[in-house]
């Protein structure tokens, strides 16, 4: 049977009640977009099964997405199967695994690591969030589990850590919190920005918000960020390649929407 559909996704609730219950945290995304329904992205997630219930009353054809990082999985996000080194690649074939618009999504256990970029994708930490099944993305491809999470995850492979790079910005890994003032507060809250984009937060006063958002909760207050420095950053990040990128999927999700067409994209 196709993965691509027009429908509106069928939440498993079963699914749900087994995430929650390991303390993974949720939070609804716009029907068929990565873009989040709530006004602070990740920071909304959550576990409690009376706000998701909630939200499925209040938005019963939206897409959903587990936040990532401890107490949630490290999700392993490859775009480009052929790239990926075999150790690698045996550890994500014994991992809980989901089909996604390209290639596919493999779930270790969560740590308090930020997002790794890779040659062939990134491996996606705290501040980041992945799409669950039955969540359909804006190609029109719904994502599907070929193995299921039933227990413990396995650890993120050592071979994978050692392969990374900090998201968006060379080699530098988010530092631990409160990220001091100075170039590693740029970079961490760089780093941010890029995460809204891939979550499909493209507008620059949105990502200007969440980027105030994230420094208050995360980044050392003194000394006082320059006047425009948030507008700037966000600015940058709306006008990147990534954000062109996202807009250009969500336009085409809402043309393939409006003429109500069943579709398949070649993957």
């Amino acid at each position: 049977m196709s993965s691509c559909t027009n429908s509106s996704p069928s939440i498993d609730l079963r699914l749900i009640e087994w995430m929650t219950a390991r303390g993974w945290r949720l939070l609804p995304i716009q029907p068929r977009t990565k873009r989040p329904l709530s006004d602070h992205a990740v920071h909304d997630a959550s576990s409690d099964l009376t706000v998701i219930a909630e939200w499925l009353r209040r938005w019963p054809s939206m897409n959903i997405a587990v936040a990532c990082g401890a107490p949630g999985p490290q999700v392993l996000d490859i775009d480009s199967l052929d790239q990926v080194p075999p150790a690698v690649l045996r550890a994500a074939r014994s991992a809980p695994r989901v089909r996604s618009s390209r290639t596919g999504h493999a779930y270790f256990a969560g740590t308090e690591q930020g997002t790794v970029v890779l040659d062939y994708g990134e491996l996606r930490g705290r501040g980041s969030y992945a799409l669950v099944p039955p969540s359909i993305h804006p190609t029109g491809r719904r994502y599907e589990w070929t193995s299921m999470p039933r227990g413990p995850l396995p650890p993120v492979p050592g071979a994978l850590l050692r392969a990374g790079r900090g998201a968006g910005h060379g080699d530098h890994t988010p530092p631990p919190r409160p990220i001091i003032a100075g170039e590693g507060r740029h970079l961490y809250l760089k780093d941010f920005a890029v995460r809204l984009l891939r979550g499909g937060i493209t507008d620059s006063g949105t990502i200007e918000a969440h980027l105030r958002c994230e420094f208050e909760r995360s980044c050392e207050p003194v000394p006082a960020p320059a006047s425009g420095a948030f507008r700037a950053l966000a600015e940058w990040a709306a006008s990147s390649e990534i954000a062109e990128r996202e807009r250009a999927l969500h336009q085409l999700a809402q043309e393939q929407t409006a003429l109500g067409e069943r579709w398949w994209v070649k993957v």
